[in-house]
């Protein structure tokens, strides 16, 4: 025999995020690779300036801009003069989310999918086994739209498990439209 007895979503602070992708700070320009770059944080005081090497934008390529349609690249020309100045920009707005992070404006989460079930040869003790699916590197300020995505994506993934346990098509159904609990 099995049952499910709980199936729950959480959301928790992902504790050792990889926020590598926006880039680094160092107190002075590093030169470890020919592709890195590095900007002041505070272009006005160069003498107490922080540096930032930003993960994308910089330094400008063409070969960066070739997924923008020629449309997108007009608008950023019109706006920022250049391509290479809407890098720059753009390097800059990588440089104040991260500082953000570190200033606890926003997180990483971990979104979290659990179905509990039970197993049992006899009907009187019962074996608990939680099924879990889970994606974390979410950043905390990203829309429900994005968010109720991973969580349907998630939750495909625990049907999918749910089903080669034995459980029936309308038994998942209903233990996720009322969020079945024992």
């Amino acid at each position: 025999m099995k049952r499910m007895t709980n199936i729950k979503v959480t959301t928790e602070t992902d504790d050792y995020p990889d926020i590598s992708f926006l880039g680094e700070f160092a107190k002075k320009p590093l030169n470890r690779h020919q592709n890195e770059a590095w900007i002041p944080t505070d272009p006005d005081n160069m003498r107490h300036t922080i540096w930032f090497s930003p993960c994308n934008h910089l330094p400008h390529k063409k070969e960066n801009w070739a997924h923008v349609s020629d449309k997108d690249k007009q608008k950023a020309i019109e706006e920022f003069g250049s391509l290479r100045k809407a890098d720059v920009y753009y390097a800059y707005e990588d440089m104040k989310r991260l500082q953000a992070y570190y200033a606890d404006k926003w997180n990483m989460e971990i979104i979290t999918v659990t179905a509990t079930i039970e197993i049992s040869e006899d009907g009187k003790h019962w074996a608990t086994h939680d099924i879990i699916e889970s994606l974390g590197g979410i950043e905390s300020d990203s829309g429900d739209d994005y968010k109720t995505t991973i969580v349907n994506e998630l939750n495909e993934e625990i049907i999918t498990q749910l089903l080669s346990w034995g459980f029936r098509d309308d038994e998942i159904k209903t233990a996720f439209t009322q969020g079945k609990t024992k």
